[in-house]
């Protein structure tokens, strides 16, 4: 049974996206912190438990407008933790559909630069205030029933 990890800082939206996801996936968790530090000690427990099929980050923090990046640096570094996942999937308000063609002076620009950085797909960011959660379900459907190749090195995904 496949598990998903929602890492989410807003006690409402976390726990509705924690709801519909487990109506697909029973076995999914949610990692529900204010801060970026508690957030990152949670997550790192919950991946030494348990091996997840997808990661599920808003990386807008209350207090940190990118802090789920600094979160995803943080756990991602350790070459014994990246392992632990197959999928990152950025579901966040902050994002918008031309994401991929962001010029530096776009508000966007950083998560562009962030998932090129970290190796995930542009096509793996969900904005959250589009269509609800269906959008975000139907992704995490369409990456776990594709084909998809890890690197043993470095954890980077190549589809095919």
């Amino acid at each position: 049974m496949p598990k998903i990890l929602i890492i989410d800082n807003e006690e409402k939206t976390g726990e509705d996206t924690l709801r519909e996801v487990q109506l697909v996936w029973p076995e999914s968790r949610l990692v529900l912190e204010q801060r970026v530090d508690e957030a990152v000690v949670a997550v790192r427990d919950f991946l030494r438990a348990e091996r997840f099929d997808a990661i599920v980050l808003d990386i807008g923090f209350t207090n940190d407008l990118y802090g789920g990046i600094q979160l995803y640096n943080r756990i991602a570094a350790g070459a014994t933790l990246r392992g632990r996942w197959d999928h990152t999937i950025i579901y966040t308000k902050h994002a918008s559909p031309n994401v991929a063609d962001a010029s530096s002076e776009s508000g966007v620009f950083p998560i562009r630069v962030f998932v090129e950085t970290a190796g995930i797909p542009v096509s793996n960011i969900v904005q959250s205030t589009r269509g609800g959660r269906g959008p975000l379900i139907e992704k995490i459907r369409q990456l776990l029933t594709s084909r998809v190749e890890r690197c043993r090195n470095c954890g980077a995904v190549r589809e095919g």
